[in-house]
């Protein structure tokens, strides 16, 4: 029984541990009733940004405007690799309480109804929160809770590791930000 015990015992930090560097399997409806799947859309090999915030905070929304800057940035040269998307964090929001000008201005966003799973998973206490997400391994490369401009620097760190972790699998990735030489490379 004390083996046993202590099995657990040890055990248990690292099960925590794994819990808090992977993506929760959560199947959500985006506010046009598209059913999204996290795991599916990460194993197509996306950047996921996930942005939760007070809808009704303008603080929150200002913030959210400047990740959105700094996304694009990405957005465009990686047009079928990074997304946003963004949940508001209390339920009692909807989505006609969302802000309608990210979704026509900008590309690959997705506005969500609810969140709770997310927020519970990811423990979330402080808005808006950030949390980068990507490619198959579900993984999670950063998560920024009180977001605020002065951690852009951290959010581009995180979309970054991801964009590179993608392209070590062999897909070949073409943008404005970069040239590889000799291509190909074999090291």
């Amino acid at each position: 029984m004390r083996k046993l015990l202590l099995s657990l015992f040890l055990f248990l930090p690292f099960a925590f541990l794994r819990a808090q560097n992977t993506a929760p399997d959560v199947t959500l409806f985006d506010c046009n009733g598209v059913q999204h799947s996290l795991y599916a859309e990460l194993d197509q090999g996306r950047i996921i940004m996930l942005q939760i915030i007070d809808p009704k905070a303008t603080a929150t929304l200002n913030s959210l405007r400047n990740l959105e800057s700094l996304a694009s940035t990405y957005k465009s040269a990686y047009a079928d690799k990074v997304y946003s998307y963004t949940f508001p964090a209390d339920a009692a929001s909807g989505c006609d309480e969302m802000p309608a000008t990210f979704v026509s201005a900008t590309s690959n966003y997705l506005q969500f109804e609810n969140s709770r799973a997310i927020i519970d998973y990811f423990r979330i206490t402080s808005l808006p929160a950030i949390i980068v997400l990507g490619n198959n391994s579900h993984r999670v490369y950063g998560t920024y809770q009180s977001y605020a401009p002065a951690r852009d620097a951290a959010v581009k760190a995180s979309i970054e590791e991801a964009i590179a972790e993608s392209s070590e699998t062999g897909t070949v990735i073409k943008n404005s930000l970069g040239t590889v030489f000799p291509n190909p490379f074999t090291t």
